[in-house]
């Protein structure tokens, strides 16, 4: 698994992530976190199209919890329904996670996932 990219999210199960995580990319500015499993996660943003480039490298913040410098390659991005505001889902595949990454991220889904059906729309 730390090898290549795991583009086959759907053989992992999703969790929802509690309100406030973060996913921080390139750019520096932070997104929500709506859903994540060991393959990748999926995080939302305002705008009526995607406006910042696919990120490479990703970190995710928690309150004091900090997993940095997690690869990824973006798998899509689509517009989601949410009222009057315009809002977009972006979601990525982890890649070439060592084993000590892959093992802070089973911690914190393990610590801040939530169990039930994710809506992936």
């Amino acid at each position: 698994m730390s090898t290549m990219c795991l583009l086959q999210q759907r053989h992992y199960e999703r969790f929802k992530i509690k309100e406030g995580a973060l996913a921080l990319l390139d750019c520096a500015i932070p997104f929500h976190i709506v859903d994540i499993s060991i393959s990748g996660l999926a995080f939302r943003y305002v705008g009526i199209e995607k406006w910042f480039d696919d990120p490479v490298e990703i970190d995710i913040v928690y309150d004091d919890f900090c997993l940095k410098n997690l690869m990824v390659q973006t798998v899509s991005d689509q517009k989601i329904s949410n009222g009057f505001m315009k809002t977009r889902r972006h979601s990525v595949s982890f890649c070439k996670l060592s084993s000590i990454q892959i093992k802070q991220l089973e911690e914190f889904i393990q610590q801040y996932g939530e169990q039930g059906q994710v809506r992936l729309n």
